[in-house]
């Protein structure tokens, strides 16, 4: 009991984000795959280690940049195709998790969620000083 009150702790200390909202969003966008005739995304660790040091770094800003993602894509994947970039944040005081809606909603954002080219995924969410949560999914193929 002692061991996962200190990984609490922990994980509360970095900023990362509470457990549900980045799993609300993998499950919406995972479910709109499924109901467009595209295959779920497969979980990549190492892309997810990644996404989630982008989203800490994003939350530490305060800002939604794109900068990152091909910077990603060279360490990662050398010369396999780009990543696809999806950021997202809101007020965690909301009580509900909008991020993967608008995501979906979002026609640029909606082709990448939604592309049958990007088979494998990683995700990462982090809270900022502002009291926002950052989210960060990143797809290849």
């Amino acid at each position: 009991m002692l061991r996962i009150i200190v990984l609490i702790l922990a994980l509360l200390s970095v900023g990362c984000a509470p457990l549900g909202y980045p799993v609300a969003s993998w499950q919406y966008v995972q479910q709109q795959r499924v109901a467009a005739g595209v295959p779920a995304l497969e979980w990549d660790g190492a892309l997810a280690v990644s996404a989630q040091a982008r989203a800490q770094g994003v939350a530490a800003l305060g800002v939604l940049d794109h900068g990152g993602a091909q910077a990603a894509s060279d360490v990662f994947y050398g010369d396999r195709p780009s990543i696809c970039e999806l950021l997202g944040n809101q007020p965690t005081w909301t009580g509900y998790h909008a991020i993967g809606y608008g995501w979906i909603r979002s026609p640029a954002h909606r082709g990448c969620a939604l592309g049958a080219n990007y088979r494998r995924a990683g995700m990462g969410a982090a809270v900022g000083a502002d009291g926002w949560i950052y989210e960060v999914l990143w797809l290849t193929e």
